[in-house]
């Protein structure tokens, strides 16, 4: 009788004391987005209180020790991990819950949690329009989740092979930041720590803006089916915006067709930016404003200016380089191609009337191609602010299935030879304190 009474304890007790255990366990922990951290867990079943923080001193060791301790001197940083979270606990049944404090650097968010055998499921909430979600999976140690070496490896290669902007990446500074990077990525244990590490000491880069990215879970590809409405925004002027544009001639054509019904007489394009367009959607644009065949540029990847090849002169683009019409992949052939020039092909559906062209420091990419073609052509008036002076192609180059860095892989040049890079497009109407459209809207006539 007193061993079967011992044997019940044992199965009894065991559970919950292996479970009450102080002894930290290891959590790899994933965001909404697919982004990982990777956070040692110990609870104390006394105190009815938790801490979590990820690895330990990796602050320390990103910024150096003199930058730490000034950042802790000045209270900017409060702990020497990335993130740290602490709080109190309450059980129930075999999963317990936590609800305590979130600290990421310096910022401060409320963390809820259950775990249970070996999952994790929570959120943190910065106030009640943005929570975050996790979910984690309980694993046997503390080693890195990935091989970090590898990742930033591949992508100071990647940047070799593809990036446009070859001068700066031969600089002494890139140099440093390589070898750097490279000293601390044996080290780095989860995501949060890549990008800490990329940010702090690419931040001491000029003109360089280097990154490395993962996919979000929950982005979406772009719509290629969608289409734009003109909206009237005054009586006879409609607008329609940049960011929305189909990429389908055949939709491209309704919206046309759609302002011509309404007998809209002007129409504005806000060209001001918040996303990356497709090359095709713009010229399908370009196709509705202009009467004649023209060709607004052309794009040179380190295919052509590789072994020091300068870009071709203007009236040999065509020659040069094929249709960018004709790369059946859009901007993701500029990886394997010298380049593409960029030719309008007029529509039936012309619109006649007047054009204006909202800008600002955002409008890079092809969509700050086509504010530079619209002024070189005069087919439209420009508003707004200067332009960023970046009218190349950008684009995700992937290191593996997840990670990727964004890459100037693409050079513009106008249709006389111009690239335009640094200097931007000055608008033809400067509005400096005030939203251009709100201006514009008040002063045309």
């Amino acid at each position: 009788m007193k061993i079967f009474i011992f044997n019940l304890l044992l199965i009894t007790v065991l559970p919950l004391a292996s479970f009450s255990q102080q002894e930290p366990t290891y959590w790899n922990i994933e965001n909404q987005h697919g982004e990982n951290i990777l956070l040692t867990i110990s609870i104390n079943r006394e105190t009815r209180t938790f801490v979590a923080h990820t690895r330990k001193d990796a602050l320390k060791d990103i910024a150096g020790s003199i930058a730490y301790m000034a950042a802790r001197t000045a209270g900017i940083l409060k702990y020497p991990e990335i993130v740290h979270v602490e709080g109190g606990i309450s059980e129930k049944s075999d999963t317990i819950y936590t609800d305590g404090t979130f600290t990421y650097l310096n910022k401060s968010l409320r963390f809820s949690a259950k775990i249970w055998q070996n999952r994790l499921k929570g959120f943190m909430e910065e106030d009640k329009n943005n929570v975050f979600y996790l979910n984690g999976e309980k694993i046997p140690s503390d080693k890195p989740l990935y091989d970090y070496r590898i990742i930033t490896a591949r992508a100071f290669s990647l940047a070799d092979e593809y990036s446009c902007d070859q001068k700066r990446l031969r600089s002494a500074e890139w140099k440093n930041f390589v070898v750097d990077v490279n000293k601390l990525s044996p080290t780095i244990a989860d995501d949060n720590e890549l990008y800490s590490t990329i940010y702090w000491h690419g931040h001491f880069l000029s003109g360089i803006d280097f990154e490395i990215k993962k996919n979000r879970k929950n982005s979406l590809e772009q719509n290629t089916s969608k289409a734009t409405a003109p909206v009237e925004v005054k009586k006879g002027t409609a607008l329609i915006d940049m960011n929305n544009l189909p990429e389908d001639p055949q939709r491209m054509e309704q919206l046309f067709r759609e302002i011509r019904a309404k007998g809209f007489t002007s129409l504005i394009i806000d060209a001001r930016g918040k996303k990356p367009v497709p090359v095709k959607s713009v010229l399908q644009l370009t196709d509705h404003l202009t009467r004649k065949p023209s060709v607004l540029g052309a794009y040179f990847t380190r295919k052509w200016s590789g072994f020091g090849v300068q870009p071709p002169e203007p009236g040999d683009f065509e020659k040069s380089v094929t249709s960018f019409r004709k790369l059946a992949g859009g901007e993701k052939e500029l990886l394997n191609a010298p380049g593409g020039f960029l030719k309008t092909e007029p529509s039936s559906s012309f619109f006649s009337g007047r054009v204006y062209i909202l800008v600002g420091r955002k409008t890079s990419g092809v969509v700050e191609a086509f504010a530079i073609w619209m002024k070189n052509e005069k087919a439209g008036i420009l508003v707004g602010q200067k332009s960023s002076g970046s009218p190349g192609i950008t684009m995700p180059v992937y290191i593996d299935y997840q990670y990727f860095v964004p890459l100037q892989v693409a050079q513009f040049y106008d249709r006389y030879g111009k690239s335009w890079i640094n200097e931007g497009v000055p608008p033809d109407i400067r509005v400096a304190n005030e939203d251009a459209l709100s201006y514009l809207l008040k002063t045309m006539e």
